[in-house]
């Protein structure tokens, strides 16, 4: 009877933990989705393609930030957002906000 008692608290606690990492995925998604609104749609566009000027100006590979972004990891990602690449400046934010930045990209695609 105990044993069965531990195994069922143990599902309870795995079922839990895997329950609270997808709401976390999700609130770090939206934090996300709200700094890449802030800081980003200027240059990447709403659906992280790059806006018209930015195409002319770079090229298409260069501003489509979401293909750019499908041969990287997401410290790779967050070192770009933060320190800037080639043209991108650097934005300012926190290791925590550029993770949840790098969260919502992942999600365009």
């Amino acid at each position: 009877m105990k044993i069965k008692r531990n195994i069922a608290g143990l599902a309870f606690l795995t079922i839990t933990a895997a329950s609270l990492s997808l709401l976390s995925s999700a609130a770090y998604a939206q934090d996300g989705h709200l700094l890449f609104r802030r800081k980003c749609v200027m240059c990447h566009g709403h659906n992280g393609r790059g806006q018209p000027w930015l195409i002319k100006k770079v090229g298409l590979a260069r501003a489509n930030l979401v293909e750019a972004a499908r041969g990287k990891t997401d410290e790779e990602l967050r070192s770009i957002i933060r320190d800037g690449a080639g043209e991108m400046k650097g934005v300012s934010m926190k290791e925590d906000e550029a993770r949840a930045v790098v969260n919502f990209i992942r999600q365009l695609y």
